[in-house]
């Protein structure tokens, strides 16, 4: 006799995340917090390897979380009530700034438990990827990933349906997806510039009634929003919060600034003239890498922009220049565990084998060098105290969960659900999806998710 199916109320969700696969580098992350956790991941530079660092806040933001880690966290955040967000109906919300780091540069981490080497290449160095990245004074468009990733097969648990899924995926919401859902590293990544739904150059907004960290597409061009970290570009020792103007006033005192402090004033001149020819403002950098292509502060217009290959070139995440972007989409719902697709929707419980974690990952193309690892893992809730820590046995599906040895049996007596015991038709399934999207009229990007609209028409964007 097959058990008795699964429900959401009989799991807890947990949200960790760390600078590697390596699990003992993740902390677990406050869900629908305002305030940010830090995240550090490290650079090297050596004969053998050339690796750019990041520094990372993350905010994570999941809709109608009432059966979640830790205890007594909100069940939702006002970022769900504004514009577009109550609009598109948006269940989750993976929110960053990041500043990428020369390799070579160290920052002082601030994580509870420091970045282990484990995990740092994953499937291979890319041969190039040392070649590639000291071309460019930051990490290129064509590099810089997003996505989803596992570390062994999961073939024998999808559910019936998932090429046609991929392609509604990509026809919809993204054209710059890639994956391999059978692989025996499943995968699906997409270039960062054009997955995100928001890419500001700054820091973003801070503001507790929009919940935490906001991101409006476009770029900073205030003071306020500081651009640049000194660790990060060593061709210049100042920094925009004057972190070393002691070290200016030092040499003045010591006879470099006679003259009522003409010298200092000859410094302060120099260190401005210096700022304003070597680093451009957020907006001034964002306006001159788009120029010419009609783009602004439009984020479906940069979305489908950025699937160009020239876009690709032109973009380049600049080591010491902030960032701040979000990645939102109504399609997971967390709360009842399922995946909606227009046409297509599947119980994931049904088919999940009790252990695999759904593991979003931002990452280089080239290295295949994690910067940024988030694991989103169920857990029975037999499994969690009543104080919210996990009981030993939960620390092993964790550790399976992120890329441990595991039985490629399907379990839990699922085996005739995933081999036909569903009757799914792709064609049905297309077909409601053009249903559904039927006179919507879109431009570029318009889906819900933010990626080409299907038969989008061009626009203005060359």
């Amino acid at each position: 006799m097959p058990p008795p199916p699964r429900t959401p109320e009989n799991y807890t969700l947990r949200v960790t995340a760390g600078p590697t696969y390596d699990l003992a580098t993740h902390v677990e992350i406050p869900i629908n917090s305002p305030h940010l956790t830090h995240i550090s991941s490290p650079s090297s530079s050596s004969s053998s390897t050339t690796e750019a660092g990041m520094d990372i806040d993350l905010t994570v933001r999941i809709q109608n979380y009432h059966r979640g880690l830790p205890r007594n966290s909100p069940s939702t955040s006002p970022y769900f009530d504004r514009e577009p967000h109550r609009y598109n109906r948006d269940q989750y919300s993976i929110g960053l700034r990041f500043r990428p780091r020369r390799p070579g540069t160290s920052t002082e981490p601030t994580s509870a438990k420091p970045a282990g080497d484990d995990g740092q290449e994953r499937d291979g160095a890319g041969e190039n990827g040392e070649k590639d990245m000291n071309e460019k004074d930051g990490i290129p468009a064509t590099d810089l990933q997003f996505g989803n990733d596992f570390d062994h097969p999961i073939r024998n648990y999808l559910p019936p349906g998932v090429n046609t899924a991929m392609n509604i995926l990509k026809w919809w919401i993204d054209p710059g997806l890639e994956g391999d859902a059978y692989a025996d590293q499943p995968y699906l990544y997409g270039p960062a510039l054009s997955s995100f739904n928001a890419v500001r150059v700054g820091k973003g907004e801070e503001d507790e009634s929009k919940g935490g960290l906001w991101v409006e597409e476009g770029a900073s061009d205030s003071e306020g929003e500081s651009e640049f970290d000194a660790n990060s570009d060593d061709d210049d020792d100042d920094d925009d919060d004057g972190r070393n103007d002691k070290a200016t006033e030092t040499g003045d005192a010591e006879g470099h600034g006679h003259g009522h402090g003409h010298g200092h004033e000859k410094e302060k001149e120099k260190k401005k003239h210096k700022k304003g020819n070597g680093r451009k403002s957020g907006k001034q950098w964002r306006e001159e890498v788009l120029a010419g292509s009609g783009v602004g502060n439009d984020a479906k217009k940069r979305q489908k922009w950025a699937l160009k290959e020239d876009a690709k070139t032109k973009w380049v995440w600049e080591y010491g220049r902030t960032y701040a972007v979000d990645f939102y989409n109504p399609y997971i719902d967390f709360g009842k565990c399922e995946l909606k697709l227009p046409g297509f929707g599947v119980n994931v419980l049904r088919y999940w084998d009790g252990e695999t974690g759904l593991r979003y990952v931002l990452r280089n193309r080239l290295t295949k060098k994690p910067y940024l690892v988030i694991l989103f893992t169920l857990y029975p809730n037999d499994m969690v105290n009543e104080d919210g820590t996990l009981k030993s046995e939960a620390l092993k599906v964790t550790a399976r969960a992120s890329g441990g040895e595991k039985d490629e049996q399907v379990n839990y007596g699922e085996k005739e659900a995933v081999d036909g015991g569903d009757k799914f038709d792709a064609d049905k399934a297309v077909e409601e999806a053009k249903s559904k999207l039927e006179g919507v009229t879109l431009g570029a990007g318009e889906g819900p998710r933010g990626g080409a609209g299907v038969g989008a028409a061009d626009d203005d964007v060359d």
